[in-house]
């Protein structure tokens, strides 16, 4: 394929069977649903207790196919940023696990963007600044993983000043559309995940002393797309 993208997208996705072996899954565990990440479907289909992501750093290629789908790492909502608001002041820092910002070439950055390495489930390294921004992440992770990962960035919180901004999907509460449930479907095989409503986000922000301040919904052409949801102190 000339579209790494989607070259990535087909290496990742159609060569693991996690989802194909959901009937197995639920009829071994009684039909409860997975609660993170080392105890899921992927992590019994492969009979490893590794999560996902550490499964795939175990081989380059898979790991660069895994970046090239989902830009990881490439810093590509910051480059839009700049783009759309050059006159905008201040830094922006980059922060990714080290197996994936090690593969970052600083010349294909954008100057005003720093690449740094980061575990989300460490104290933050930089604190009290404006906003702290996340796309696709939580999604990625159950509810107590979730809230590990909240409490180092409420940590690192100025009161009053600083916010969290989340990009992710809020499912209605009831109705959800095909491509809003296979999303889900698919962050609970591989990861022990979930796409989440406003009350499921309320309820993990209230457990580690955060709150839901705003929602900016998609467009009303894009009902499934993403939401941008602001994140202050409780």
């Amino acid at each position: 394929m000339t579209n790494p993208a989607m070259e990535g997208g087909m290496i990742v996705t159609h060569g693991y069977t996690a989802t194909s072996e959901l009937p197995a899954y639920f009829r071994t565990k009684g039909y409860s649903s997975p609660t993170d990440s080392r105890h899921c479907p992927f992590t019994w289909a492969y009979q490893t207790g590794l999560p996902y992501f550490d499964y795939l750093h175990k081989s380059s290629t898979s790991t660069k196919a895994f970046n090239n789908f989902m830009q990881g790492g490439k810093g590509h909502d910051l480059q839009k940023f700049i783009e759309r608001y050059p006159q905008s002041e201040g830094h922006l820092v980059l922060q990714d696990l080290p197996g994936t910002i090690e593969g970052v070439d600083p010349a294909t950055l954008h100057k005003g963007i720093k690449p740094t390495a980061h575990d989300s489930t460490t104290p933050h390294p930089i604190r009290g600044v404006r906003i702290y921004f996340m796309h696709l992440v939580l999604h990625d992770w159950g509810d107590r993983e979730c809230q590990a990962i909240l409490r180092q960035l409420r940590d690192a919180l100025r009161p009053g000043y600083s916010r969290i901004l989340l990009n992710e999907i809020v499912l209605p509460e009831q109705g959800c559309s095909l491509w809003q449930s296979a999303n889900d479907l698919t962050m609970m095989a591989f990861y022990g995940g979930k796409e989440r409503s406003r009350e499921q986000r309320d309820a993990i922000m209230d457990s580690v002393g955060l709150k839901i301040s705003q929602i900016w919904p998609p467009p009303l052409e894009d009902q499934d797309g993403e939401s941008i949801i602001e994140i202050a102190l409780r």
